[in-house]
């Protein structure tokens, strides 16, 4: 199969399932490692039968409901590349403003707690963008929580290492 019938393929089935378009090309264009010109630019290359298998999955994944940053692992964040997994919330950009908002408030020398913090996402953009700024997250674990090394991984993308983290057992609190 060329990248041409990919498209084709990918179009057909935007329309087939309601599915934006956008999030056949985000994994389109993750998998193959092309931006969306490139994929026009290259619209006759051959793809690898792996390749192909890879992104017939992931076309499946999608039409089954999964976002598609679950399905890259990606998800772009207030100007940074984070990971993001089934176990995490996929940043929105309704919490873009809300950073955009603390952003104008804070002078850079505020301490705030970021209860529940998940991906590490507000956080992150926030010590980004004020470097003295001090901050704790806190948040309760349980041992089976598969996002918590997921931050950790974000935070050391941007190298983050010195955000302190309380962690409290889930233990002492009721689930829900």
């Amino acid at each position: 199969m060329i990248l041409a019938e990919l498209i084709a393929r990918a179009k057909n089935a935007a329309v087939a399932n309601n599915i934006p378009q956008t999030d056949y090309w985000l994994v389109i264009s993750y998998f193959l490692k092309l931006s969306r010109t490139e994929i026009f630019v290259f619209s006759q290359r051959v793809l690898t039968e792996q390749e192909n298998i890879t992104l017939t999955d992931a076309f499946r994944r999608l039409e089954n409901g999964e976002p598609p940053q679950y399905i890259t692992g990606e998800a772009y964040f207030y100007g940074l590349e984070l990971r993001v997994n089934s176990f995490t919330l996929i940043p929105r950009p309704e919490t873009e403003r809300l950073v955009e908002l603390t952003l104008e408030r804070l002078q850079g020398n505020e301490k705030i707690l970021d209860i529940g913090t998940g991906s590490g996402a507000i956080a992150i953009a926030l010590k980004q963008n004020l470097p003295k700024w001090k901050c704790m997250l806190r948040t309760v674990v349980h041992p089976l929580w598969k996002w918590l090394k997921l931050m950790q991984k974000n935070m050391m993308l941007i190298f983050i290492f010195f955000l302190p983290i309380a962690f409290l057992p889930a233990q002492k609190y009721m689930m829900l």
